[in-house]
């Protein structure tokens, strides 16, 4: 059966392992590798990543138009599907905006099944701590047209990184 991370990235991800110290800077060669200079945290990736809080504390200024990488964590994700539930119920940089997505997954929050995931928001929904836009995202943002032509990138990040977060 294949694992998380081979879904992930048969979906078009990129997946990294990393440590919770090392994040940071991992998050800063991809921005670099991609031409961006702009680093947007949301704000679950400050408050489950402190490190990451403290390389990039607030999100700069920037229209609609500007190029720039987001750094958001998953809330969990779902092992047969590759998939990442973001979901921030402080709002925060927008993830389906940004040309380049970076998501530090905490790897205890790996769960096995989308009926996992369901049932997971089931129960914040009903404990009325549901955010209003919970998102799952797998691999970057692509869509096809009538000729069966896939683009990725068109309506939300061109490359989406998936950071496997551990302590060992």
């Amino acid at each position: 059966m294949p694992t998380f991370a081979e879904l992930a990235r048969s979906s078009g991800a990129r997946v990294h392992e990393t440590t919770p110290a090392s994040a940071p800077e991992l998050v800063r060669r991809i921005a670099r590798e991609a031409g961006l200079a702009d680093v947007r945290a949301a704000p679950s990736a400050a408050e489950r990543f402190p490190a990451v809080a403290r390389e990039f504390p607030a999100p700069p200024a920037g229209g609609p138009d500007a190029r720039y990488l987001s750094v958001a964590a998953s809330r969990m994700v779902v092992a047969d599907t590759g998939s990442v539930l973001l979901a921030d119920p402080a709002g925060g940089s927008s993830p389906d905006l940004a040309e380049v997505c970076v998501c530090l997954v905490d790897v205890s929050s790996i769960v096995g099944t989308l009926d996992d995931t369901l049932r997971f928001l089931g129960e914040e929904a009903a404990a009325k701590r549901l955010p209003a836009d919970p998102v799952l995202v797998t691999g970057p943002s692509r869509t096809g047209d009538i000729e069966h032509v896939l683009t990725v990138g068109v309506h939300g990040p061109k490359a989406l990184h998936l950071l496997l977060v551990s302590d060992a």
